[in-house]
């Protein structure tokens, strides 16, 4: 199955945990997650983009939760 490269999305019960380790994909985050609560309607998501691999791509490290 065919996926978007840098992302890993994981649905722990009613929430998603979600890592983003590609530049390109980090410029499409608020689509993303915006997809995701409209498609999954999770209580919660949280970005936890704290990777080594963001690092080759001069990328920040941090976790937020956004919903």
């Amino acid at each position: 199955m065919p996926g978007i490269p840098g992302l890993v999305v994981n649905r722990f019960a009613d929430c998603l945990v979600v890592q983003i380790t590609t530049a390109g994909t980090e410029r499409m985050k608020d689509r993303m997650v915006d997809a995701l609560n409209e498609l999954l309607k999770p209580k919660g998501i949280l970005l936890r983009n704290d990777s080594s691999s963001r690092e080759l791509e001069d990328l920040p490290m941090y976790s937020k939760v956004v919903r």
